[in-house]
């Protein structure tokens, strides 16, 4: 009976829980699209679905060109919320809330298991109790740097993919139970439920492909690859299912670095440079999850000075020497099979990094990278902390401050963040607060302005940016369009010249790209002036001697140049 009680209890206390981290998320509810949920959402006609059929939610979710498989399942989603709620980011971030509210039962139930594992390993009963998984939900679930995921509409992608690894994670800690049991029968179900776990992940986004990487930190940590005698074969499967694609992706990645020499034609940054910064953005993740303070959470981070060599700046060597330390600290822990806590959260933190954070050629730094990762380091140190609290001695108190005070302490600043992502003008004035020298965070200012209307207001920032980024020729060839396109103007000899200087001597970036085909639109749809004629085939004929331009925006430049030609007035 008292047991009854204890897990309804239980349910009850979780379930509340659950409640007061929507009710905290909702109020962001309304903040605004940024950064790439404009061309995956408000400009992909492909989601946007009148009725959704089998053919068209194929078409939308596949209809990405993010990643080698698309992420269809994360498309096909936000076609099911277009459907619902049309293009309001309203309907979008409701989403992203329920199922960061199922992602955090998940991380409670993947706690317990561990901390029951954790218990057997230190010599006590499996009965860990439901207060200190509880608590390492609430650090995790309650940290505001999660926020730049949950309330960034196109971040479901991350999302998705961490709620089928989590749940691969939780079914494979069954898995590894019942195989210690000697359950073989218990064990086939549950084995073959991890594949399509797996599928759901990569088709999420291809994080999921740092399954069998967390699978293999959790095995290394608290199975070590223990099995009874009569079931060598299922070790011998269990080990090559887990080692073999780690040491292929980690293959991969190698491969991927070594051969990378053209993402400095595309970036401000070489690959080696890339490398030696990413161990700087490490430490600045960790010190956001030590010191969860919203004002060092900037969401943007292309201001960051990328590491030129291991002293310029010297920071990079010191933050290389601290994870190298850290990494040998761990790998010593697990062959003195001792700190299994520690071991955990550094492999399991780095191992969540492993692809973006790395070789693959993406920006230097984005917060929700830590959503998957930022689990190790919660279960190292919340398990760490209530196992202090329940020493002998220790009293009831310090548990209770514990699963009171913390989560209390998160609160505040999940609050003081979500409350500014509550709208555009929160969110801006927020942002070029915190990183006025972002170039990124001017010009998505000045998109927000243009798409309500305020076109003259958005030229200001526009400017703003190009000072702060004088290699991009995107921010000023958007001024160029709205001067000449919008208001009729002649453009400014000077202003044109520097476009047309960044265009011929800097690579060309994937904002440059873009803008350049959003310049042909008028063209395309026959609503050029002559202005704007003369204007564009000077833009175009820079941008086509520019070595970095990609090979399909190099034709269509070539055709525009050619239609450009033919209705000249000389012909």
């Amino acid at each position: 009976m008292r047991n009854s009680l204890g897990l309804k209890f239980q349910y009850l206390v979780t379930t509340l829980f659950g409640l007061i981290l929507f009710r905290l998320y909702m109020l962001g509810i309304h903040g605004p699209f940024l950064v790439d949920d404009t061309g995956t959402i408000l400009n992909n006609q492909a989601i946007q679905l009148p009725n959704i059929t089998i053919d068209e939610l194929l078409q939308a979710a596949f209809s990405s060109q993010a990643g080698p498989l698309g992420r269809p399942l994360a498309m096909a989603s936000f076609a099911a919320d277009y459907a619902v709620g049309g293009l309001r980011p309203e309907s979008f971030k409701f989403t992203n809330i329920l199922i960061h509210v199922a992602i955090t039962m998940l991380v409670f139930f993947v706690s317990r298991a561990l901390m029951a594992r954790l218990s057997l390993w230190q010599g006590k009963t499996a009965n860990c109790g439901w207060q200190g998984p509880l608590l390492i939900t609430a650090i995790w679930a309650l940290h505001p740097q999660h926020v730049s995921t949950v309330l960034y509409a196109v971040q479901r992608m991350s999302q998705l993919a961490m709620l089928f690894v989590m749940a691969a994670v939780w079914v494979y800690i069954n898995l590894r139970n019942r195989l210690l049991a000697g359950d073989a029968r218990g064990s086939a179900w549950r084995a073959a439920l991890l594949l399509p776990l797996l599928a759901g992940a990569l088709l999420s986004k291809e994080n999921g492909a740092l399954l069998p990487v967390l699978l293999l930190v959790v095995e290394v940590v608290f199975f070590r690859f223990a099995m009874p005698a009569k079931m060598r074969t299922a070790r011998l499967l269990l080990a090559t299912s887990l080692i073999v694609p780690t040491l292929a992706l980690l293959g991969y990645l190698i491969s991927l670095g070594l051969g990378l020499n053209s993402i400095g034609s595309v970036r401000d940054f070489t690959p080696a440079e890339r490398m030696l910064t990413e161990p700087r953005l490490l430490f600045t993740y960790l010190v956001q999850f030590a010191w969860p303070d919203p004002a060092g959470m900037p969401f943007y981070y292309d201001n960051i000075l990328a590491s030129r060599s291991l002293l310029d700046p010297p920071a990079t060597l010191g933050a290389i020497a601290f994870w190298l330390v850290l990494l040998g600290a761990a790998v010593a822990c697990v062959w003195r099979n001792r700190a299994p806590l520690f071991a955990f959260a550094v492999f399991w933190f780095l191992g969540g990094h492993l692809l973006e954070s790395t070789t693959i050629p993406l920006e230097l730094g984005f917060e929700h990278r830590n959503y998957l990762p930022a689990f190790g380091l919660t279960f190292g140190v919340g398990a760490q902390l209530w196992q202090f609290a329940q020493q002998p001695g220790r009293g009831a108190n310090i548990s209770k401050a514990l699963l009171i005070g913390i989560p209390l302490v998160l609160a505040w600043p999940l609050h003081e963040r979500v409350t500014a992502w509550s709208s555009a003008n929160n969110f801006f004035a927020h942002t070029l607060n915190n990183v006025p020298t972002s170039a990124r965070a001017w010009g998505d200012y000045s998109n927000y302005l243009t798409t309500q209307g305020m076109l003259r207001e958005a030229i200001p920032p526009l400017m703003k940016a190009s000072t702060l980024n004088t290699r991009e020729a995107g921010y000023l060839m958007v001024v160029l369009n709205l001067k000449v396109n919008a208001f009729g103007e002649e453009p400014d000899p000077a202003l044109l010249q520097d476009v047309l200087t960044r265009l011929k001597t800097y690579p060309l970036s994937a904002y440059g790209h873009n803008i350049l085909s959003v310049l042909m639109n008028p063209l395309i749809e026959g609503t050029i002036t002559p202005t704007g004629k003369r204007v564009l085939k000077q833009l175009l004929e820079a941008a086509a001697g520019n070595a970095s331009l990609k090979p399909g925006h190099r034709k269509l430049i070539g055709l525009a140049l050619v239609v450009l030609a033919k209705n000249s007035p000389t012909h």
